[in-house]
C-alpha cells in the first residue's frame, strides 16, 4: 500500500527537518512506497531548503502556492499524491515511534476504513502539567465523540482513504479554522473512522504558549460551532505562530 504524507507550510524552517527526520527513520515493509508532498505558502524563510535536504533520503516533491490557506494546500498536496492513503500532517509534528506509519496503514487493510487518527501530545519532556490536563481532555473528547459516530478530529495526523477523500471532496477552502472536524464529519458518511488509541504523535507547544489555553479553547469552540450550523469558520484566516 502506497502512502503519501502531505505537509502544508509556511515559514516552517525550524520545525519541519525534525518531521521529516522522523519520516525517514520509518520501519516499512518497502520504503518506495512512501512519498512526501510538501505545499508552501509562500514562506519568507528557508522552508525549501530544509526540506530538499532530505530529498536524497525520500521522495519529496515541494511545490508552492502563493495563497495562504491550509485547506487548498492539503488538497493541492492530495491530487498530486500517487498513495492509497493519503496522512495529512502538521509541519511541527514529530512521530515518537518507528512504526507509526506501519500502524496507520494497517488499519486500511479493512475495506470499510474511510480514515483514521491518532492522539496527540506534546513530547512529555516539554509538556507542563496544562499541557497535559489540556491534551489529555481533547483526546478523550475525540475518541468519546468518535465512538458516539461523529467525525471529529485533529490535523495535527488525518489518515484518509485517497478514493474517500476525492468521494467527499476534500477538505472545505473556505473553512479557516475546524477544517479537520469538518472534513470527517463528511468522511464518516463514506465508512468507519477509526481512532488509534494507542497511538500518538507529538506536536510543539508553540501556539499554547503564545495563546494560552483559554484563549485557544475559545476559539476552537466558536469556530467549531460556526461551522457546525454556518458551514464556515468564523475566523477568515488561520493566524500562524512561529
Amino acid at each position: 500500500m502506497k502512502l503519501s504524507i502531505i505537509i502544508p507550510t509556511l515559514d516552517e524552517e525550524k520545525y519541519i527537518g525534525r518531521l521529516l527526520e522522523c519520516l525517514r527513520k520509518q520501519e516499512l515493509e518497502d520504503p518506495d512506497n512512501l512519498e512526501v508532498i510538501v505545499v508552501d505558502a509562500g514562506s519568507s524563510d528557508n522552508t525549501q531548503g530544509e526540506v530538499m535536504k532530505y530529498a536524497d533520503n525520500m521522495s519529496i516533491n515541494f511545490c508552492n502556492l502563493e495563497q495562504k490557506n491550509v485547506s487548498l494546500q492539503r488538497n493541492i498536496g492530495a491530487k498530486k499524491a500517487k498513495g492509497d492513503v493519503l496522512i495529512f500532517m502538521d509541519a511541527d509534528i514529530e512521530l515518537p515511534a518507528q512504526d507509526t506509519l506501519s500502524r496507520i496503514t494497517r488499519v486500511f487493510d479493512e475495506k470499510d476504513t474511510a480514515a483514521s487518527t491518532c492522539k496527540v501530545h506534546i513530547d512529555p519532556e516539554k509538556a507542563f502539567w496544562a499541557d497535559k490536563a489540556w491534551h489529555a481532555y481533547t483526546n478523550f473528547v475525540i475518541s468519546a465523540t468518535q465512538r458516539l459516530g461523529f467525525g471529529t478530529s485533529r490535523g495535527a495526523c488525518q489518515a484518509v482513504r485517497k478514493e474517500i477523500f476525492e468521494l467527499a471532496g476534500g477538505y472545505n477552502p473556505d473553512i479557516h479554522v475546524a477544517e479537520d472536524t469538518e472534513l470527517f464529519s463528511r468522511l464518516v458518511k463514506h465508512g468507519k473512522l477509526k481512532y488509534l488509541k494507542d497511538l500518538a504523535v507529538y506536536e510543539s507547544p508553540r501556539r499554547f504558549r503564545k495563546k494560552g489555553y483559554a484563549l485557544t479553547a475559545w476559539q476552537w469552540t466558536i469556530n467549531g460551532l460556526w461551522v457546525f450550523f454556518f458551514g464556515r469558520s468564523k475566523a477568515r484566516k488561520w493566524e500562524p505562530v512561529r
